[in-house]
């Protein structure tokens, strides 16, 4: 299961940024953000379109 990046303190929002990374990745994590984030993203916009068969 991916994580889903959900913001505890606020319902509906979602933070999609290299904080999620235990320790810094290199010297331009760019590229790995990028890619985590099209991969996040893309999982939100199918629950959004599907709520009842997102998982839980």
């Amino acid at each position: 299961m991916i994580a889903k990046a959900i913001y505890y303190g606020l319902e509906n929002l979602s933070v999609f940024d290299g904080s999620v990374f235990p320790t810094s990745i290199g010297a331009n994590p760019q590229l790995s953000i990028y890619g985590l984030v099209a991969k996040l993203v893309t999982q939100l916009a199918e629950e959004m379109r599907s709520p009842m068969t997102a998982a839980v």
